[in-house]
């Protein structure tokens, strides 16, 4: 051993092959520690490092004495989980803090009895005063390894080690050299929480030089000097006014009334593309619903993911068909925005996806409704964060992602999610919309305005969309690497929301330049133009909101009047909303007389007066579930639905969906690039890396779970409920 005070130094004489012989002895968490101690060790060391580094990971001790080598069930009752229980002796122990609070194992790739995962009051566990929240037959987890390995000490990249700079050595690293973060702000450590991520710094010794040479210049030089700074401020102002005037746009967004509609025509045209798609793996006759409503209204056929698939829970799939809703539609944005994809297919980064779910929703408005408040609601929201950008130059957040929300924050932290309930903004609807206990007990679902994230609904243009389920891909991926009991969609997609906002609220309290490299990594993990639909005009989801809302005719003043007064409100539906009245009613395409909005039943909410275009039947108290087939033939298109769909069948030549001005700019959206119309329901497959999208009959995806189901009730009874067959 060496004498001198200086860790390694005899380390450091051997040759490399010596070095490597020994380092092989040490474990995975051993081994990221030492990389950090300098660059010779860590270039010394990564090649032994099997991936990148996860805070999560533990090393295994070894299994201790008391971890039964057999099933200790002694009445044989667990017979399917015996053979993991036998062999749980040999597996991994993962890091789980809740199982080891209930003195339990939880192992990796086996399933043991509830027997053979609790360990005795006496098994051994860990020592160290900051940790002691696992047994002694894994290592504390990386995180923890860091936080005693280095201390209070910061990282410094340019000096490429540890440091204990501090205030006092005005922001230098104590070895004399310069810190890594940009001028005024310091990295804290990785305990603190994603609001603290990065701190400011007063540098107040620099700003009292420069007054000081400022106050000694002479009145005159100094108004110069003001007069340069602000004449060409005000000069880009005036000319950035002008053209803006000129184009007919306005400095907090574009609403789409701002032009009267024969101006439209004289802007710059681009066109756009609308996509439907749902996530379905097998066919039925609530996935009919879905496709025949939306075909109803007009919309381009709806494309299915994940059709046919299967899903293996003891392969980590537990969430099943709810987490490859992430998966198919992921593979579905990569597929069709490639340059080799056919016209009809192909969607560009600007065209807008619509995602639903597919056994429990209906369309009751048509597309130009849906776009039209899509954008006025992008609108609306992008002039909140507008309003709460309280700096010079435009916020650096915006929304472009939309997803429904429901009055409950779900699912709990068991689902292996962190949704970070309690940091959510608040709702900008009435802020007594249930009355004067609106919001005040978060318990009592019916006083919640909503304002949590619902995955069952979302619209976006392409490239957010594929950007923001890459994120939550890449999340889900990990979730279920390090062993976590995924089994909700939306716990991944909402806790990337609320780490948006977390950071969003950050940048509004602290001064960043949006010119530093670190705010361009930052923003880039945290910012993905998320936003809620908290009217609920696009998409309502009716779970914890079970009486809230009712099919009826808008003209129907007594009937909204006796609902209204069963709720304890005054009426608030006040007739049809113009943008239902000024769009196309489909029904004219099969009456000879003229239809109108208000005698015919929508679902409508008659606390926020929404009439949405999606609703989502996915309440389930009191048997609410039925009304996916008791309220289907209450819907106003249902007594037309057959004849609608023949109409719709029957188009040949594709036509604009609407034409409407968005930023100065007159956006045209299509259902296709091609000239032709689809109308029947497609599935995306994925074979062998190949993707084609295949046009189905009606039959082929409407058709019931079972051949015996199908036999005792076909599908066309159920969806159209005439007698007359098939289409």
């Amino acid at each position: 051993m060496s004498a001198s005070p200086e860790p390694f130094t005899l380390f450091h004489k051997f040759p490399p092959e010596l070095k490597l012989e020994i380092l092989n002895f040490c474990s995975r968490n051993d081994l990221v520690c030492l990389s950090l101690t300098g660059p010779d060790m860590r270039n010394l060391v990564t090649p032994l490092i099997p991936s990148k580094p996860n805070l999560t990971w533990v090393d295994q001790l070894g299994p201790t004495p008391d971890v039964p080598s057999e099933c200790r069930d002694p009445y044989h009752n667990n017979i399917p989980r015996r053979p993991g229980c036998d062999g749980a002796r040999e597996q991994e122990v993962i890091y789980f803090p809740t199982g080891h609070r209930f003195r339990r194992h939880e192992y990796r790739g086996c399933k043991v009895c509830y027997r053979c995962r609790m360990y005795p009051t006496d098994h051994p566990v860990c020592n160290v005063s900051y940790c002691k929240k696992h047994c002694a037959c894994i290592s504390c987890p990386l995180f923890m390894r860091l936080r005693g390995w280095m201390g209070d000490r910061k990282y410094c990249a340019e000096c490429n080690q540890f440091t204990t700079r501090t205030k006092r050595n005005n922001g230098r690293c104590t070895h004399g050299r310069k810190k890594i973060w940009p001028q005024g702000y310091k990295r804290v450590d990785s305990s603190s929480s994603l609001e603290d991520a990065v701190t400011p710094e007063k540098n107040g010794s620099s700003l009292q030089l420069f007054a000081k040479r400022l106050l000694r210049l002479p009145l005159k030089t100094i108004l110069i000097l003001i007069a340069a700074l602000i004449f060409p401020g005000l000069l880009a102002l005036t000319s950035l006014k002008g053209r803006a005037f000129l184009a007919g746009e306005v400095a907090a967004g574009q609403a789409y009334e701002t032009y009267p509609q024969q101006d439209i025509a004289k802007l710059p045209s681009k066109d756009r593309r609308l996509s439907i798609v749902l996530p379905a793996n097998n066919p039925d006759h609530d996935l009919c619903k879905v496709i025949t409503s939306a075909l109803a209204l007009g919309y381009p056929a709806p494309v299915i993911v994940n059709w046919g698939k299967t899903y293996d829970k003891s392969k980590g799939w537990k969430g099943g068909s709810h987490l490859a809703k992430i998966t198919g539609t992921l593979e579905y944005l990569d597929g069709v925005s490639k340059a080799d994809t056919s016209d009809e297919n192909r969607l560009k980064e600007n065209d807008i996806v619509v995602l639903t779910d597919s056994y429990d929703v209906w369309f009751q408005l048509p597309p130009e409704v849906l776009l039209k408040r899509y954008h006025e609601a992008n609108r609306q929201a992008n002039q909140r964060l507008s309003s709460q950008w309280n700096r010079r130059g435009k916020p650096p957040m915006e929304q472009t992602i939309i997803i429904s929300t429901q009055k409950k924050c779900f699912p709990p932290p068991s689902s292996g999610s962190v949704l970070h309930c309690d940091q959510l903004p608040e709702s900008p609807a009435r802020k007594d919309l249930y009355g004067p206990n609106t919001d005040k007990d978060p318990n009592l679902f019916h006083d919640v305005r909503p304002k949590y994230l619902n995955s069952g609904s979302m619209i976006g243009p392409v490239g957010d969309m594929r950007r923001y389920f890459r994120r939550v891909h890449e999340r889900m991926q990990r979730g279920l690497v390090n062993g976590k009991d995924l089994y909700s969609d939306q716990g991944i997609f909402g806790e990337i929301f609320a780490e948006q906002e977390i950071w969003r609220r950050w940048l509004r309290k602290n001064s960043v330049s949006q010119q530093d490299k670190s705010f361009n990594v930052m923003h880039s993990d945290f910012e993905y133009h998320v936003g809620l639909d908290y009217t609920q005009n696009l998409f309502i989801p009716t779970v914890f909101e079970e009486q809230d809302g009712e099919i009826i005719a808008l003209n129907n003043e007594t009937g909204i009047a006796e609902k209204s007064v069963s709720l304890g409100i005054q009426p608030r539906l006040d007739g049809v909303p113009e943008d239902i009245q000024s769009s196309t009613n489909p029904l004219n395409q099969v009456l000879q007389d003229t239809a109108d909005w208000g005698d015919m039943p929508v679902y409508a909410d008659f606390y926020s007066a929404a009439i949405p275009v999606v609703v989502h039947h996915n309440a389930h108290k009191d048997g609410a579930k039925k009304r996916r087939y008791l309220w289907w033939d209450r819907i106003w298109f249902f007594p037309y639905l057959r004849q609608l769909i023949k109409s719709q069948l029957e188009v040949v030549e594709a036509e604009p969906l609407l034409e409407i001005a968005v930023n100065g700019e007159r956006l045209v959206y299509w259902e296709s690039r091609s000239n032709v119309t689809k109308k029947k329901p497609r599935t995306f497959i994925v074979d062998s890396g190949e993707v084609s999208i295949v046009e189905r009959e009606f039959g082929y995806v409407c058709r019931a779970k079972t051949e015996k189901a199908e036999a005792e009730k076909p599908w066309y009874d159920e969806v159209f409920r005439d007698g007359q067959g098939e289409l």
